[in-house]
């Protein structure tokens, strides 16, 4: 390795170490005030992501810039955990599986939804439209469609906890 490389490599990596001892300990402390127990592994991605920040320049404000990182993995994993809780109400039970009274419940909980999010929703869990077809048809993006089905699902989930 020539010189000009391994010197790089030891002040990339000297650069990461200084602002690890220097800040760790605060970022923790911070975010186990708002997260709890998952500040540790919040901590640890920080510093992984933020290895390309000074790579290509001095950060000048790193407290700024860690704590922005950690608060956006802290809601990467929010939404995450949120598309698996909504997965569960994604796929319809068959409805050769249901008896009369949950088939009852059923069409009341799709009832009670708003008009836009039923519409939608029917389209897609009854008549299998995708939501690109949906978006066509109703002259709308395929964000809103996204959005509508995960309101619509967030009101079933609601609905149906004892």
């Amino acid at each position: 390795m020539s010189d000009g490389v391994s010197e790089a490599n030891r002040s990339e990596n000297g650069d990461l170490a200084v602002l690890y001892r220097r800040y760790a300990r605060w970022l923790t402390a911070r975010l186990r005030r708002r997260h709890g127990d998952i500040a540790e592994d919040l901590v640890q991605e920080t510093y992984l992501r933020i290895g390309p920040y000074q790579r290509d320049r001095a950060v000048r404000y790193p407290k700024a810039l860690l704590l922005r990182i950690a608060e956006n993995i802290a809601v990467d994993r929010a939404r995450t955990a949120q598309r698996a809780r909504l997965a569960a109400f994604a796929t319809p039970p068959s409805p050769t599986s249901l008896d009369p009274h949950q088939d009852l419940v059923l069409k009341e909980l799709i009832r009670s939804l708003p008009q836009p999010e039923r519409e939608i929703f029917v389209m897609n869990r009854i008549l299998g439209l995708t939501y690109e077809e949906i978006a066509t048809r109703m002259n709308v993006s395929v964000r809103s469609v996204e959005w509508r089905i995960s309101q619509a699902l967030l009101h079933c989930a609601k609905h149906l906890r004892p």
